[in-house]
């Protein structure tokens, strides 16, 4: 990460973008869980735990984008070649 300057910060709109990203990325998870019980009572186990694994990932990223909102919100920049 490199210390934003005055010419390099973070928009407001950018970090705006990083948040609803987030919140989505988050209510995405919720969803795919509830989904997952539904078919887990279902005895659709499998189909399931493809679910789960997908929600994980996406808890993951939503971590992340968490995480380089943070940043962003502190003047903070990552470089996006760093993923």
């Amino acid at each position: 990460m490199i210390k934003a300057d005055h010419t390099n910060v973070p928009t407001a709109d950018l970090v705006r973008s990083m948040g609803e990203m987030a919140e989505t990325l988050g209510r995405t998870c919720t969803s795919l869980l509830s989904a997952a019980v539904r078919l887990a009572e279902t005895d659709l186990d499998e189909e399931a735990q493809q679910l789960v694994d997908l929600t994980k990932a996406l808890q993951h990223a939503e971590h992340e984008a968490l995480m380089h909102l943070n940043d962003a919100r502190s003047g903070l920049l990552v470089k996006l070649s760093k993923h």
